[in-house]
């Protein structure tokens, strides 16, 4: 496809194409930080060319893998990329992480650098001496002296000011691994997703209504896919990307407007918030045109008159389903897109007929375009990518039209305010209270869209604990989005006779009995 005089060739990746745009307009806006800093292609393309040199200068190279622990910022995209040009692969880390999550992912990773902002580096501090394989930590925003670690620890802003930019070399190819991508487990800790540049361009091929003339609207943290997709779309088409650090409900027409934002992504928390706005006669006048959403989407499109996407993805495998311009069926999560097959199958794999319940399987019919697999985890690899397809986990049925429902996750994890959440995760940390002897973590329907993180306990005998005594001792513990809402105190967990694993389809019955506690209704808030 050609855009604003830039060829863009089948595996071609977005590093390449940035390079591109900021050689044939190099003057045009890129990324904006919403009353921040604005960057041109060719300011970007510096920037990012500088980062591959301070990478370089640590002794980055092929293969070696970079985690990377920051807020969303033009400075964090342009870290990510630089990386590209070593053929290096970054690790993106939440950064609600904490304690033995934010261990675990450094240490599975095996990463060589860290790059950390510094209003984290107390985290850091906490697990350093336990990270043998961590050589260097880069600290951006350093507010006092760099403290004393036993790794090689710079400040990233010195770095970065005293380097021109490392000379282009050949740019990564849809076979390079782009990153490692951390999602939640149900049966274990979070298994590393591998994602070549493919699967990242491939995520934008139906994104071909955008243009140079686009905004894309970004209030997403850049450890999540979606935090990237603006950076790819705007690259691809031409457009800008307009960064916000966090979503606030009261700011959303506020940057819409200021910024002629075009196309926006609203996760279903996001969507009703901004419906339970007051009515406006303003609602239909503003620059959004489009906008990706998987709920209430006829109350949205008919409110603000915008277009409105859907899809169905996930880590490993993308965005395999999707509808554009929905104005009507509002249920289905779409038909399949270009470049993808998806068969619903029973467990043996065999597919089940139309209209029957099934899980949904995946495959692409160009390579490169799918996940490699679970780093460092070869047997969750072929259990989920078995008889060669990627198995998502999710249960699902097709209409005779092709198109497809999301019935339930097969799996057991629980989704909030558009994080992942693994029950095991959350069992693993609740459990190392004293006066728990048993553990359920099981997700509860919340009024906001998604999911409630609900906890069922046993205590010991004698035990007074209380739930606001659980809470408190979690939050120091936890990552925010994962610290529970519900509470509810049992004698026994119901199990199975064989396993004794907790049959937590019992719990789901009725979940919000009257002896289950609710964190906001008591009143506790959890400080950012």
């Amino acid at each position: 496809m050609t855009s604003l005089q830039v060829e863009i060739g089948p595996k071609d990746t977005l590093p390449l194409i940035l390079a591109r745009r900021a050689a044939a307009t190099p003057d045009r806006s890129f990324v904006e930080e919403v009353d921040g800093e604005s960057y041109s292609y060719q300011r970007f393309h510096h920037l990012v060319m500088k980062w591959a040199q301070v990478y370089r200068s640590l002794g980055v190279a092929e293969g070696d893998r970079v985690a990377i622990f920051m807020p969303p910022a033009i400075n964090t995209a342009a870290s990510w990329l630089g990386l590209s040009w070593l053929k290096a692969i970054e690790v993106p880390i939440n950064t609600n992480y904490l304690g033995d999550m934010l261990h675990y992912i450094i240490a599975d990773s095996g990463a060589k650098v860290l790059l950390i902002d510094d209003r984290y580096l107390d985290r850091l501090i906490d697990i350093a001496d336990r990270l043998p394989n961590l050589e260097s930590v880069i600290v951006m925003s350093a507010k006092a002296d760099l403290p004393k670690l036993n790794k090689n620890i710079v400040d990233g802003d010195d770095l970065l000011s005293s380097t021109t930019g490392m000379e282009e070399v050949e740019a990564p190819k849809p076979w390079n691994l782009a990153g490692i991508l951390y999602t939640g487990g149900t049966t274990g800790p979070s298994k590393g997703v591998m994602i070549p540049w493919g699967y990242y361009m491939n995520s934008i091929q139906t994104l071909n209504y955008l243009t140079p003339d686009d905004a894309f609207y970004a209030p997403f943290p850049m450890f999540h896919g979606t935090g990237k997709v603006p950076f790819l779309a705007m690259g691809a088409f031409g457009g800008r990307v307009i960064i916000r650090e966090q979503f606030k409900t009261q700011d959303f027409w506020r940057d819409v407007d200021t910024y002629k934002c075009t196309v926006g992504i609203l996760l279903p928390a996001m969507a009703k918030w901004v419906l339970a706005l007051p009515p406006s006669d303003d609602d239909k006048k503003h620059s959004l045109k489009y906008v990706t959403m998987i709920s209430d989407i006829d109350a949205f499109r008919k409110r603000f008159n915008v277009i409105v996407n859907t899809h169905f993805g996930m880590t490993e495998a993308g965005v395999p389903l999707g509808r554009n311009n929905v104005t009507d069926n509002f249920t289905s999560c779409g038909k399949v897109k270009p470049g993808y097959e998806v068969r619903i199958v029973d467990d043996l794999d065999y597919e089940v007929p139309v209209g029957e319940v099934g899980e949904l399987i995946v495959r692409t019919s160009q390579p490169w375009t799918l996940s490699q697999g679970y780093f460092g985890k070869p047997e969750k690899t072929w259990e989920a990518w078995r008889n060669g397809w990627l198995h998502t986990g999710d249960a699902m049925r097709r209409d005779a039209d092709g198109n497809h429902y999301f019935v339930d996750r097969k799996r057991d994890y629980m989704r909030r305010r558009g994080e992942n959440i693994s029950s095991f995760e959350v069992e693993a940390i609740v459990s190392q209270h004293p006066d728990l002897t048993g553990v359920a973590a099981i997700g509860v329907p919340s009024e906001h869209g998604e999911d409630e993180v609900k906890i069922v306990a046993t205590r010991r005998p004698g035990s007074t604990l209380t739930p606001e005594e659980l809470i408190r001792f979690l939050i120091p513990r936890m990552p925010r989005f994962m610290v529970p809402r519900y509470i509810e105190f049992v004698d026994t967990l119901p199990r199975t006779p064989s396993t004794q694993h907790v049959r937590k389809v019992e719990l789901r019955v009725n979940p919000l009995n009257d002896n289950t506690w609710d964190r906001e209704a008591a009143g506790i808030e959890i400080p950012r």
